[in-house]
């Protein structure tokens, strides 16, 4: 699951890079808001959870628009371009995982 997490912040912030953006201006001025995306992976007793986050204070703003700026969805917008790949990595984990409980 580390693998899709990280496979979705990398496009996340190539979706905040001038030239690889898909946006008409990518979301970039000083760089933060690329640099401050991350990614976590969390297990507990109700499953493995992946967040893609920004912390920063304005990246909501980018992210979801204002009346005067268009959205710029970075993270959702990874998240739904790498749901292939997300979809294979917790595929193999499981089935990984399967064969390491079968073997005992």
């Amino acid at each position: 699951m580390q693998t899709a997490a990280l496979n979705m912040e990398r496009v996340a912030k190539e979706n905040c890079t001038p030239g690889m953006s898909p946006y008409y201006r990518a979301p970039m001025i000083t760089g933060w808001l690329r640099e401050s995306i991350e990614s976590m992976v969390t297990v507990d007793a109700e499953g493995v959870v992946c967040s893609i986050f920004d912390p920063v204070e304005y990246a909501v703003f980018v992210h979801d628009g204002t009346y005067r700026m268009p959205a710029r969805p970075f993270i959702l917008d990874s998240i739904l371009s790498e749901r292939e790949n997300t979809l294979e990595a917790i595929s193999r984990a499981v089935e990984e995982h399967i064969e390491k409980v079968a073997k005992g």
